[in-house]
């Protein structure tokens, strides 16, 4: 972890660029990547042993913006990817806030807490279509991890569809219980005695894997925003607005807040330079990114590569990830987001791929392992656990 964020960052020159010069593709606002963050109020996690399917069932209490609370389910493949399970059609919507695949699932989640102790009796339908049942136990209030620890790992999953960091609050050892089509699948151990099963309070953040399209909205001061390529989702509204020397782009889904904040020193209507990005689940600050020198302006045909620094941090802590951006100038453009530390973030950098029109402007990111610590490649992070 990073303590000092602005020395880091300001170790970086800044450069200039003669905007004047170059050709502007589009008059459309560039965002370079989908921002997402949940607050768990609480979570239960397990692994399975020996399924040949699935690897990690992850239950999960969260805050919807109607300040009402909803369960989802998070179903990780022995790939890494992610689906996620929702218990009604009004969750369905909330759920496609997650960086991976919603599906209706019949989910049902009872909480029972009892001096001192919490039990969970959970059901679903897995992607599949098999039945899952079953209960977790645990203490009713965990242990603060030491600040050094907060910033806990992002496992084996969603790694194809996910950069996240996490800062973790509160965890405890828990009991689980579990059925698969009315059998017993066993928990893994990681220790005689001591099943990787849990019960968590955490934040967590980054950026999402696939594409995002921004176009014009009849309200003048708003975009239409789309997350994927046709989805049948309605677009949501991308306002804007202007703050000092800033222009702030803003959009709200069902669950969270996401917002970019461009360097635009001569009017919105010159260059527009991206330094920072949040995105807030209520009023929790799930994760912020901030770029040292700012993004040049994506709206115009660059003839220069450039690069910098980026520093990321979740729940409102600084420098829980740190690393490098390189902009590129081969074909239409891309940004790759290379990140040194923590080792899980190491190996998930990712790049997105602009299309640019007068019409629509579109942002498709992907996560390369290929490209951590300057083409070694994902192996290589894992030395600095």
């Amino acid at each position: 972890m990073i303590r000092d964020a602005k020395s880091f960052l300001a170790e970086v020159d800044t450069h200039e660029i003669d905007y004047g010069s170059l050709n502007r593709v589009t008059d459309l606002p560039v965002l370079p990547m989908r921002l997402w963050g949940v607050d768990f109020e609480e979570e239960m996690l397990f692994e399975l042993k020996g399924h040949s399917r699935y690897a990690m069932i992850e239950i999960c209490h969260v805050r919807k913006r109607a300040g009402e609370w909803t369960w989802f389910a998070l179903v990780a493949e022995h790939d890494g990817r992610q689906h996620v399970a929702v218990g009604s059609e009004a969750d369905y919507r909330i759920g496609q806030s997650f960086p991976a695949p919603v599906y209706r699932s019949d989910l049902r989640v009872e909480r029972t807490e009892v001096k001192g102790r919490v039990a969970y009796t959970f059901a679903f339908v897995l992607p599949d279509g098999e039945g899952i049942e079953g209960q977790v136990h645990a203490r009713a209030r965990g242990t603060s991890p030491a600040p050094s620890q907060r910033n806990g790992s992002a496992m084996n999953h969603s790694h194809e569809t996910a950069l996240a960091i996490i800062d973790l609050e509160e965890f405890s050892w828990a009991r689980a219980e579990v059925r698969i089509g009315g059998v017993e699948v066993p928990v893994r151990s990681l220790a005689p005695g001591l099943p990787y099963a849990m019960r968590l309070e955490q934040v967590a953040g980054g950026l999402a894997a696939g594409a995002m399209t921004i176009a014009e909205d009849v309200d003048a001061s708003a975009y239409e925003l789309r997350y994927g390529i046709d989805d049948g989702r309605e677009p949501l509204r991308l306002t804007r607005r202007s703050e000092g020397a800033d222009l702030v782009l803003s959009t709200a889904d069902e669950v969270v807040d996401s917002e970019y904040r461009f360097r635009a020193s001569s009017g919105v209507d010159g260059p527009i330079e991206l330094y920072l990005a949040t995105v807030r689940h209520g009023d929790v600050e799930t994760f912020q990114v901030r770029f040292a020198p700012p993004l040049p302006d994506l709206r115009y045909a660059l003839q220069e590569d450039r690069s910098g620094r980026m520093i990321a941090g979740v729940h409102g802590r600084q420098g829980y990830m740190v690393g490098r951006y390189r902009l590129s100038t081969e074909g239409e453009g891309h940004l790759d987001l290379l990140p040194s530390a923590p080792f899980w973030a190491c190996e998930r950098p990712t790049r997105s791929v602009f299309k640019r029109g007068p019409k629509a402007v579109t942002a498709s990111t992907r996560v390369l392992p290929s490209l951590a610590l300057n083409g070694l490649g994902a192996e290589a992070c894992f030395s600095r656990r």
